[in-house]
């Protein structure tokens, strides 16, 4: 039978290297989960504000429109697609500089054509404030020709 010596043996004096190495790259591992969460954050808020205003210019540009007045309806339902995806753009929240919803008809002047022009601008709050680089705000702008000539 063998016996094993009393010394230190260099497996023994590893065993808290990977504790050691975990506790080195574990910060740099939580901050790269942090900003590929706060990007997919950033990317769904900017594709409601797209997708909002690409809605807004498609129901302004409708000729079914009933008031008549393509710019207040192309705006209103941009307020609509965009509360319904749980982001705020009422007339306060515009009032007090976190969003920006305006809609214009003009005619093209080669075509001659009427088309509507909706620009959607939403404050971006980031999750961890200040670690990685944000735009203040997420902005879009969406033309169609008027269905109605």
């Amino acid at each position: 039978m063998t016996r094993r010596s009393t010394s230190t043996s260099p497996r023994k004096s590893r065993s808290g290297g990977a504790a050691i190495e975990f506790g080195l790259i574990f910060p740099v591992l939580i901050a790269i989960l942090g900003s590929v969460v706060e990007y997919g954050l950033m990317f769904n808020e900017y594709l409601s504000v797209v997708s909002a205003t690409r809605d807004g210019a498609r129901w302004g540009a409708n000729w079914t429109v009933d008031s008549g007045d393509s710019e207040a309806e192309a705006i209103t339902r941009v307020r609509d697609s965009l509360d319904l995806v749980s982001l705020s753009c009422t007339e306060a929240d515009e009032s007090d500089g976190n969003c920006s919803v305006t809609a214009v008809l003009d005619v093209l002047p080669t075509y001659g054509y009427n088309y509507i022009e909706v620009r959607t601008a939403m404050r971006y709050d980031p999750i961890f404030g200040g670690l990685l680089p944000y735009p203040e705000y997420m902005t879009y702008q969406s033309s169609m020709v008027l269905a109605d000539q």
